[in-house]
């Protein structure tokens, strides 16, 4: 079997990860793998496939900056990348993130329609059935893309532009999207499935495939530290809570130690450490094994993987309870506790500090991620999928 693996990069974060895991499991079955990417490095042991250039990168975010157009540049070069597919010949076409400044979406689903291989899109967000933004969430959650979307309250949310043509959007991607008699969703949630049941793409079959942890690798490998809360993003916004870790700091004594891994967009007061990105699996896992808590205020997600990896890494989370975060948790773990208001969270941070040790829950927490993926239930999944979908072409 040959399988094409789509997304923005190759390399770094969750999806990459994801789609190493699917290489390397396809390798051991005898199969066939080419990465598709817009960007940055090649993934290792596969055929590589480069989408556009840099300068298709720049025109694209000008685009979508200026004028609401994201995924509306580099047809030239998606019609080169359709020859790549053409030449490589997959049994199955699997895409991630079409989103991130280097596809035609138009031009690649109008040959997707006409071309015979079976489809399967992870979703990740929630971009592919709203006008404009991956993240409906504003000063309220914008549920415009459950009718159509237009005058768009998240203009700022990225992909960020000036001007707003969400209507227009929504009218390409209902257009595109549902052109593919071969395509299947798998959306990373649950919640995100009951999202894409109120979409234009409602009809479209669609199955829950949950991304895995590699717990053979992501586990303690440190002594926890007393009074460190951690946060981990990949770019680190108001969306992703930055804000609320501001306000933490003056909520907290000052013997208690904030430290913040990723890119830190904005000012931070003094008293919270800020690591920046962290590209050392090695060094991300100490992160982990170090804090007596992960802290995880996002506003916007589908299904954060820093609660899981911390988890697994035998460290307690406290997160916002919002989309997928607690699917598969159940209510009275102490290992993961939730909260959907600041407030809320602020009170069960202080609680956690104040009766908690450190170590105390490590145990528990690493029970808890082994029995949500120490099989590798998702990856599971997903190959018997690519199974019924090659076999059903047959």
């Amino acid at each position: 079997m040959k399988i094409l693996l789509v997304n923005t990069v190759a390399q770094g974060g969750s999806i990459p990860s994801y789609m190493r895991a699917i290489a390397d499991k396809a390798a051991e079955l005898g199969h066939t793998v080419a990465v598709a990417k817009g960007r940055c490095g090649d993934m290792t042991g596969v055929i590589n496939i480069s989408i556009g250039s840099r300068f298709d990168t720049v025109i694209h975010g000008i685009a979508t900056r200026l004028f609401d157009r994201h995924g509306l540049s580099g047809r030239r070069a998606t019609l080169a990348f359709i020859r790549e597919i053409e030449a490589f010949a997959p049994d199955i076409i699997h895409l991630h993130n079409i989103h991130g400044y280097y596809l035609h979406y138009p031009t690649l689903f109008s040959w997707l329609a006409t071309c015979g291989i079976p489809v399967l899109w992870s979703l990740h967000d929630s971009w592919a059935y709203t006008g404009h933004c991956a993240s409906p969430v504003g000063s309220t959650v914008c549920t415009k893309w459950q009718t159509h979307c237009s005058a768009c309250p998240c203009l700022k949310n990225y992909p960020a532009s000036f001007f707003d043509r969400s209507s227009l959007n929504f009218d390409d991607k209902q257009r595109s999207f549902t052109s593919v008699p071969t395509l299947r969703l798998l959306p990373v949630s649950d919640w995100l499935s009951d999202q894409l049941s109120k979409s234009f793409l409602n009809h479209i079959p669609r199955t829950t495939v949950r991304l895995d942890i590699d717990t053979n690798l992501f586990q303690p490998s440190a002594e926890p530290l007393p009074n460190r809360v951690l946060g981990v993003a990949n770019i680190w916004t108001d969306l992703k809570g930055l804000d609320f870790f501001r306000h933490l700091r003056q909520e907290l004594p000052s013997d208690i130690e904030i430290r913040l891994v990723g890119t830190i967009r904005g000012e931070l007061p003094q008293g919270i450490h800020a690591t920046g990105p962290i590209a050392s699996r090695t060094a991300l896992i100490e992160e982990y094994s170090r804090a007596t808590v992960l802290v995880n205020p996002t506003r916007a997600d589908t299904l954060p993987l820093t609660n899981r990896e911390a988890l697994s890494c035998g460290t307690p989370v406290i997160s916002r309870d919002i989309g997928g975060t607690f699917e598969g948790i159940a209510t009275d773990n102490p290992a993961m506790k939730g909260a959907r208001t600041d407030d809320g969270l602020l009170r069960l941070i202080k609680d956690f500090l104040n009766t908690t040790s450190p170590g105390e829950l490590r145990n528990r927490c690493r029970e808890t991620a082994l029995a949500l993926y120490g099989s590798s239930p998702g990856l599971k999944k997903l190959f018997g999928i690519y199974a019924d979908v090659t076999d059903a072409d047959s």
